[in-house]
């Protein structure tokens, strides 16, 4: 008996790697760049076949065909394994916290039904219903440290594809316009990644003290070439969104320090500090942002956004559909096109390519979504008072901010949407935890 309980354990160990693997794979597939690695691939299996003496083959592999199955492989894994080892969909209190998420899920899977490009719709949907299970099963099934351990190895698999890219491949990882984008296929992907590395390492550098003097040097190492490549992919976005991290950090640093001594009324300062210092940005940004060599009108974007209102207003309520199908169809972005320098495929702004996906009435779940991920997240921080538990506050944090020039809010970057579905559920499950643990707690008599 105790050996069949074992080797149900390791097997389900087993499945729980090969199910974050997975997840990470979806994230990540169709940003890569194929048209590169499949003659690089084909080369080396020649040699092989050759040395073997086997006759020349081409070998052409239909990625999004096997995404694709992944996606499905994730979904019913994460559904099973969930239903039936884990107690918290008994709760109440579990279904009623996930009602905007799940009605957000529910709206954008719909919105295929009035979508003006049902084709894209459809299969975005199922990247992103694919994340939302099996983050959601990542984050019940694991702890912390293994979350960490897990992400921090794919970061520092990025940094060393990154860095040989750029070392045997700088025709492919170099673009005309001199931008770094190493292993991706252009530099916003090439940005987020990196922005990425450097918090996972930033978080391990902070926790120094509790880390041996090998763990130290590779994170400083990866820490600084991430910074680095970031800088080079001039990803302005990312960039801003990693400094804004790093001052999360450090007011993280504060409070646990002299947490303990703050008032009820220091947290309405701290709120009204935080608005004053964001609007004094947002009013002040042709400044700063002069000295990054970008403009006031954040590149072109505020034109964009005031050529995209009209549209917003036609489908204000429920949008065009899930997925970016706004942008799929020659019917509307040509028009857009004429009214501004450039020609962007997307909305460059996470909140309002919401608004275009799923209307008012999905923009308004994204944010109490994301409202939930800051509360939870920070209430976990302030209740273990562990330094390295204000991550999930940092993958919020990083997401929100790069959202604002960008669009990391699922659509189609689902990386992020995947720190932003742990960040909810991990934190909730300890919340979950903590507080069964208390009312079953016998009371001395």
């Amino acid at each position: 008996m105790f050996s069949k309980l074992i080797l149900r354990n390791n097997v389900l160990k087993v499945l729980f790697y090969i199910l974050f693997v997975s997840i990470l794979w979806i994230t990540i597939e169709r940003l890569l760049m194929w048209n590169v690695f499949d003659p690089f691939l084909n080369n080396q299996a020649h040699i092989l076949l050759s040395f073997f003496g086997y006759p020349q083959v081409e070998v052409h592999l239909d990625y999004g065909s096997a995404t694709i199955w992944i996606c499905w492989f994730v979904i019913l894994a994460s559904t099973i394994l969930a239903t039936f080892n884990n107690r918290f969909i008994r709760f109440r209190d579990f279904w009623l916290t996930c009602l905007p998420l799940l009605s957000l899920l529910v709206i954008s899977g719909l919105s295929v039904l009035w979508s003006v490009q049902s084709g894209y719709s459809s299969a975005r949907f199922l990247l992103l219903i694919a994340v939302a299970l099996g983050g959601f099963y990542v984050s019940i099934k694991s702890n912390r440290s293994i979350i960490q351990r897990v992400l921090e190895g794919f970061a520092a698999l990025l940094v060393v594809g990154n860095s040989l890219m750029q070392l045997l491949r700088p025709q492919f990882a170099i673009t005309a316009l001199h931008t770094w984008v190493g292993i991706f296929s252009w530099k916003l992907p090439a940005g987020t990644f990196m922005g990425f590395a450097i918090i996972m390492f930033l978080f391990r550098l902070a926790n120094f003290n509790n880390e041996s003097w090998v763990t130290r040097s590779y994170s400083l190492v990866f820490y600084v070439t991430a910074w680095f490549l970031l800088a080079k992919s001039q990803s302005m976005t990312e960039i801003l969104a990693v400094l804004a991290v790093h001052g999360i950090l450090v007011l993280g640093v504060l409070y646990l320090k002299w947490g303990h001594s703050l008032k009820p009324g220091h947290g309405w300062i701290i709120v009204f500090a935080f608005l004053f210092f964001t609007l004094a940005l947002w009013f002040g940004r042709g400044i700063w942002l002069s000295y990054f060599g970008r403009h006031s009108d954040l590149t072109g974007r505020l034109p964009l956004w005031e050529a995209l209102f009209p549209y917003i207003k036609q489908r204000l309520f429920f949008g065009y559909g899930f997925g970016e199908a706004f942008w799929k169809i020659d019917t509307y972005y040509p028009n857009i096109w004429l009214l501004i320098p450039f020609t962007p495929v997307f909305a460059q702004n996470g909140y309002i390519e919401a608004l275009l996906d799923t209307g008012f009435a999905g923009l308004a779940l994204w944010i109490i979504f994301l409202i939930q991920v800051a509360y939870f997240s920070i209430r976990l921080f302030v209740r273990q008072k562990n330094l390295m538990s204000l991550i999930f506050f940092a993958w919020f944090t990083y997401t929100a901010v790069a959202n604002i020039a960008n669009n990391h809010l699922g659509s189609y970057e689902t990386f992020t949407w995947l720190l932003l579905v742990i960040a909810f559920f991990y934190p909730l499950k300890e919340m979950l935890e903590f507080q069964h643990a208390i009312i079953h707690t016998p009371r001395p008599k």
